[in-house]
């Protein structure tokens, strides 16, 4: 099978690149697989920081061309829509060449329906807080961009990371989900009980 893997960003950190690369982990030895990406990225890079072992050769590589690849230059949190909606655009053209275009950077709006993996129930057309209009003009040109209503991402066979986020889905959206916990290393055994600090470690990150 052929497989295209469509992602802002396969590069370190961030929890959705760990699911995107593990992704790759899996099919890159089973089948002829490709990725797009809005920038460049190093297998041993990511091997090295998220424990995979993909190949560094037989990994077919597309970027999204300038102008555009100046978005792989924001930090994470701006032109997140943009970002997508340019790598899911020039994913369009490429999709007869694949059997299946799966992603996990959340909604994917793929010329027609593939895999996508989600991290958050979102609404797949989140109501503007505040600058509503500019908010909507800015969805409805990323819309136009990417060349198909964003809503086909619900067509998509869906993973979700956890059951709370699959009741989400099916609440928000009536959209059906299979649970696929994010990976994880084995840390192994760890020290015994009777050794370790009386503490508790509290793992997240604040949002805004």
């Amino acid at each position: 099978m052929r497989v295209l893997l469509v992602q802002r960003s396969l590069s370190p950190p961030g929890g959705g690149n760990a699911v995107a690369a593990w992704m790759l982990h899996a099919v890159a030895g089973e089948h002829e697989v490709g990725t797009i990406t809005a920038a460049p990225w190093s297998a041993r890079e990511v091997n090295a920081f998220y424990g995979t072992a993909i190949p560094e050769r037989g990994i077919t590589r597309h970027l999204i061309p300038p102008p555009w690849s100046w978005l792989a230059a924001l930090p994470e949190h701006r032109a997140t829509r943009l970002r997508m909606s340019s790598v899911l655009r020039y994913a369009r053209p490429l999709a007869g060449q694949y059997d299946l275009l799966i992603t996990a950077d959340n909604y994917g709006a793929f010329a027609r329906p593939g895999m996508q993996y989600l991290h958050f129930p979102a609404r797949l057309d989140p109501a503007p807080w505040r600058l509503r209009y500019v908010v909507n003009a800015y969805f409805a040109f990323c819309r136009a961009f990417t060349g198909v209503p964003w809503t086909d991402a619900a067509h998509n066979a869906t993973l979700a990371n956890s059951a709370w986020t699959a009741a989400g889905l099916q609440g928000v959206h009536g959209i059906e989900s299979l649970v696929l916990h994010p990976p994880v290393i084995d840390p192994g055994e760890g020290l015994p009980w009777e050794e370790r600090t009386n503490a508790f470690l509290c793992i997240g990150r604040f949002h805004g």
